[in-house]
């Protein structure tokens, strides 16, 4: 296993509890509304006035850049607009209000169009309807208008200097004649418990006093009781599920890819022959197996470089298809030089005695041609490297070296940017997902997107990153890869006299095809150069081009890509005659943007 596997496993736990911190998941849904409202009304002048509004607004699980309110302007245009917040931003903007929104005016937008805020938040906002007090025989006013799109809680409207006679208060929806009542005792004031949708508040009455207000106002009222979310409580819950997730995929994996083997030691299990009798085999995960490594001073018997490469790494992929050309250009069947800055193939000396398998291959490769130089993409060249890996494919699925989970090509190598791409395309499926139960389950949605999330996020990037602990070999299958194991030891950690031994009976080119196919060819040239072997002998070990020039190999059989050719709703308006909800000026929808 790679040491990436593991950290992207890690990741998504971690993943799972930044998603649950910042209330992705985990966290119940709360459905926007205004919590509490308290509009106070004064004077301002001889015929304006001012409202100002205190909106304990919550957002719920919404992202919002802050409220928002549509004021007609029957009263004229607001003017003196002001807005402040403690906890989330308070720029003001004013434009006109849409065409297609429900009442025409000036749209007042608060916060800061580059910043999102959710859950709970106090604004207070305050302007001038300049024309409030002449605007009809009697002074007729909404306090609340009766196109607000989400409910309002908790209604307060108190008039701060303005005293009127026989004052008059209806509640409901547009044209309602609902009474509602004034508390006793000035100043005159009304509470009412909730505003439905599309609800709103109108008070009316001649007007006996119109001083302005004194300078400390109306007290705002206390702030509403604020949830506790308990966020960090809730991503140690998710994150402990995804933990538990990962650890069964992998415990999982390494059970499911367990390794047969021989016998009770590593010369049995590396050199013994498949039993039939109960007892003769026996079961060890791969890192098991990898303790049994010793060290092999020739390669496996009867196999080529590429299918060593396959048993030891269970991965077929386009290494295992340049692995089969440097065993070729070993075998001398390919030859193998530079020519200029590139390398370029021609048949070797022992063309003519390959089997029909490799002759098939090398007359796909050259065709009619002498060589084939490996400077670009070459069809033909494709087409050979395309049916390296048909012949490779079909010989891995028949070869008997697994009893689960056979290699087969196009899997990549997780723990790197394939399971990071996987990481990213679960995470975002998952947070949509999430984003949908909590929305369609209300209540239930923090439980079970916590639980989903947790869960599920994990245990997917765990089965994509533990891909590679679920294959398993056979006794027979076992056995090559402990001998190519071993023999990969000796490449790597080669001492000086032994890779003199290897020159000196001429098999420098096949230990070299062998280290390109097992990832050792770095290792490998460097055993050589210290134990002396001429540079001209190395180069002659031209296997290791293969390595060297493996972009070229690469470049030369994918064919380039081609480039293509060229809401808010708002306060209502209309006549003054204050006897229903709507028919006084002012008023102001409150939505959020």
């Amino acid at each position: 296993m790679k040491i990436w596997s593991h950290l992207v496993v890690v990741l998504s736990v971690l993943l799972v509890g930044f998603l649950a911190l910042n209330g992705f998941i985990g966290e119940n849904a709360h459905k926007e509304k205004i919590e509490q409202l308290q509009v106070v009304v004064s004077a301002s002048g001889d015929s304006g006035v001012r409202i100002t509004e205190t909106i304990d607004q919550d957002f719920g699980t919404e992202s919002r850049h802050g409220p928002q309110l549509v004021v007609p302007e029957d009263f004229g245009a607001p003017t003196d607009i002001t807005a402040s917040s403690e906890t989330a931003p308070d720029d003001v903007h004013t434009d006109d209000a849409p065409f297609d929104s429900r009442v025409q005016g000036t749209r007042i937008r608060v916060g800061d169009p580059d910043v999102t805020v959710s859950g709970q938040h106090r604004y207070t906002i305050s302007y001038v309807l300049p024309t409030a007090r002449f605007a009809a025989p009697t002074f007729a006013l909404d306090a609340v208008g009766a196109e607000s799109e989400f409910p309002i809680e908790d209604v307060t409207v108190v008039f701060d200097g303005i005293s009127l006679e026989n004052p008059t208060c209806v509640v409901g929806g547009t044209g309602s004649e609902e009474p509602c009542e004034f508390e006793r005792g000035a100043p005159l004031r009304l509470a009412y418990p909730r505003l439905d949708p599309f609800e709103g508040i109108t008070v009316g009455g001649e007007v006996t006093e119109w001083t302005a207000a004194a300078s400390d106002g109306i007290a705002a009222p206390p702030l509403p009781e604020r949830r506790s979310t308990d966020r960090g409580v809730t991503a140690l819950w998710t994150m402990a599920l995804g933990a538990i997730a990962a650890a069964w995929v992998y415990l999982w994996s390494v059970r499911r890819g367990s390794n047969e083997v021989i016998g009770a030691g590593a010369a049995e299990a590396a050199h013994g022959v498949s039993g039939t009798a109960p007892g003769t085999t026996r079961k060890v995960t791969d890192a098991e197996l990898a303790e049994m490594t010793t060290i092999e001073f020739a390669p496996p018997k009867g196999i080529e470089p590429w299918q060593g490469a396959v048993v030891y790494s269970e991965v077929l992929d386009q290494s295992s298809v340049t692995a089969w050309f440097s065993g070729a250009i070993a075998a001398d069947h390919l030859a193998i030089e530079k020519h200029g800055d590139e390398p370029r193939l021609t048949r070797g000396p022992k063309a003519g005695e390959a089997d029909p398998v490799t002759a098939g291959v090398l007359d796909k490769l050259f065709g009619n041609r002498e060589a084939v130089d490996l400077d670009g993409y070459d069809s033909q060249f494709a087409s050979a490297w395309s049916k390296v890996e048909t012949l490779q494919d079909e010989w891995v699925a028949n070869c008997g070296w697994w009893n689960v989970g056979t290699p087969k090509r196009g899997r990549s190598r997780p723990g790197g940017c394939a399971s990071l791409f996987t990481l990213a395309f679960l995470a975002v499926v998952f947070v949509v997902g999430a984003a949908f139960l909590l929305g369609f389950l209300g209540v239930l949605g923090g439980i079970v997107t916590g639980i989903l999330v947790g869960i599920g996020l994990p245990y997917l990037v765990a089965r994509v990153a533990y891909a590679p602990l679920r294959p398993g070999r056979s006794a027979n299958g076992s056995a090559y890869a402990l001998q190519v194991a071993s023999f990969r030891k000796f490449l790597v950690e080669s001492e000086g006299q032994y890779v003199q031994w290897a020159w000196e009976n001429g098999l420098l080119r096949q230990y070299s095809a062998w280290a390109v196919a097992l990832d050792a060819a770095d290792a490998w040239q460097a055993a050589m150069e210290r134990a002396g072997v001429p540079q001209a002998e190395i180069e002659h070990s031209s296997p290791l081009m293969v390595h060297a020039m493996g972009g070229a190999f690469v470049s030369s059989h994918v064919q380039p890509t081609q480039s293509g050719s060229g809401g808010s709703s708002g306060f209502s308006g209309g006549g003054f005659s204050g006897g229903s909800v709507g028919g006084g000026g002012g008023g102001g929808s409150h939505g959020s943007w």
